[in-house]
């Protein structure tokens, strides 16, 4: 299977009747061959490495430890690579 062509991803987002749509619309600069990069924000925390094999959602300093906050400024993209941030449910 391949990826949609920018221009069948365009089309798709402009029609009123595709279930396929993003809102608020995309810039069209922003959709490539089977990609839309969305704007999230300006400010995130991203995981940093760590040989921590969980942290606790009532550990209200876990975070501080093991995330960093990155403040973009302007169009700078934030690139996360494969498995730099996974998160899991545990049973």
């Amino acid at each position: 299977m391949s990826s949609p062509s920018r221009a069948t991803i365009l089309r798709r987002l402009d029609s009123q009747t595709d279930p396929f749509n993003i809102t608020p619309m995309p810039a069209p600069r922003a959709v490539g061959r089977g990609t839309v990069d969305l704007s999230l924000g300006h400010i995130f925390m991203v995981a940093m490495r760590s040989a921590t094999p969980m942290i606790s959602v009532r550990d209200k300093g876990a975070a501080r430890k093991l995330f960093s906050e990155v403040q973009l400024r302007g169009d700078d993209p934030l690139i996360i690579h494969p498995r730099q941030f996974r998160a899991r449910r545990l049973s």
